[in-house]
């Protein structure tokens, strides 16, 4: 009983995810130019936008600095090695030219627990605070019953 219960349910649930793709044409309009577009050959895709002298010259001298390389000559350019290499290179270059600030990385981190902190410790001590205060101006010593109800702030939660 229960498969045919499971059966009925998947084949509604189908039913319901055909008709929710009739009921919207702008989600079956959008898959056709990704079709059109799988179709189309490399050829015609291949469109490489022009380069600036710029980066032009910085492509010629890195061609220039790799062919001069030794690396690049006895391990033909592509090991495993020689992209690990580089790629610690580039991170200790990267580094270098951008150091962390420790203080800013910290503070970051630790703004959103140190403000959770702040906002549970003053609503602890919130109670305490007015009650001491009311307690204070009532009796006309307001310092030392302040006090008295902040050293112990859930003596002062009693009625």
């Amino acid at each position: 009983m229960t498969a045919k219960r499971s059966l009925a349910l998947a084949s509604l649930l189908a039913s319901c995810g055909a008709l929710q793709l009739a009921a919207r044409p702008h989600v079956v309009a959008r898959a056709r130019p990704v079709r059109a577009l799988a179709a189309e050959t490399p050829e015609e895709t291949a469109e490489e936008p022009e380069q600036t002298e710029e980066q032009k010259a910085r492509m010629a001298a890195i061609a220039e600095a790799e062919a001069a390389d030794p690396l690049m000559q006895a391990a033909g350019g592509n090991s495993d090695f020689v992209r690990w290499y580089r790629f610690e290179q580039a991170k200790e270059e990267y580094l270098k030219e951008n150091p962390t600030d420790l203080l800013a990385n910290a503070y970051e981190k630790l703004k959103g627990p140190v403000s959770s902190l702040v906002i549970i410790t003053l609503g602890f001590y919130a109670i305490p605070l007015v009650r001491g205060i009311a307690d204070g101006v009532r009796e006309g010593d307001i310092f030392g019953t302040l006090s008295a109800s902040l050293s112990d702030p859930t003596a002062s939660l009693k009625f």
